[in-house]
């Protein structure tokens, strides 16, 4: 996915967390989950600099030691892990010591801080997961790619639909958990992003994803309201 539809996807994935967070009474805390996760959304892709430096074309020195190729040890769960140890430690120190938090509260953010870092690097490699590209995530598998093939990765409904639904799912979940009143006619609308929106998001990327392959990479011409539409009578 491009930068914009992980972005979309992490914040749709992320929404129900966020909501029950809030939910809970530990608003602020729902809100640095949030931000953490939006964070890493494209963080692995620092990948893609990194690759620069290393390898046979990098750094005299750094090229001998290290290869780092795109999608591959940042789109890991070892690296999900890592990026939630480092931040989860250094936010520890700064909570504890600096801030002098309570130990609840210290441990509180602490544990919002690790699963933010964690989940938005997976998020991000889900992301790249639905692609036709796939990504290998398991680094003790690596003959094994994992892809769902429901579109490109710069596919313009993929993306902009993750965008659409990611925003809307998150803005829903931050008014509902701030007001602390569970609405039911809120939150039914809630959870009909993700039983009929998301389905209805994944077949017509899926459907404009066909077309591009089968006829033309100018994916701008199936961007018009009319294909839209007919796609979406063809449901």
């Amino acid at each position: 996915m491009r930068q914009e539809g992980h972005l979309g996807l992490s914040l749709l994935l992320s929404a129900p967390f966020t909501l029950g967070i809030a939910l809970l009474g530990y608003v602020e805390a729902s809100f640095l989950f949030t931000a953490v996760v939006v964070w890493f959304a494209s963080f692995p892709d620092v990948d893609i600099k990194l690759q620069k430096w290393t390898g046979k074309n990098g750094i005299t020195g750094l090229k001998d030691l290290i290869t780092i190729k795109h999608r591959g040890i940042t789109h890991t769960v070892g690296f999900a892990i890592g990026c939630g140890t480092v931040l989860s430690s250094f936010g520890f120190l700064i909570l504890h010591f600096i801030l002098v938090l309570s130990l609840f509260d210290t441990l509180l953010y602490t544990i919002i801080l690790f699963f933010g870092a964690f989940l938005g690097v997976l998020y991000h490699v889900a992301g790249d997961i639905v692609t036709v590209t796939g990504v290998n995530f398991m680094p003790s598998r690596r003959d094994k790619n994992y892809a769902l093939d429901w579109f490109n990765f710069n596919n313009y409904y993929g993306n902009f639909g993750a965008v659409i639904l990611g925003f809307t799912a998150i803005l829903l979940a931050i008014l509902t958990g701030v007001s602390g009143v569970i609405d039911i006619w809120a939150i039914l609308l809630f959870i009909s992003i993700y039983v009929v929106f998301v389905p209805l998001w994944i077949e017509l990327s899926k459907r404009s994803n066909k077309k591009e392959n089968g006829t033309t990479s100018e994916f701008a011409k199936y961007t018009n309201i009319r294909y839209l539409i007919r796609q979406l009578l063809k449901l």
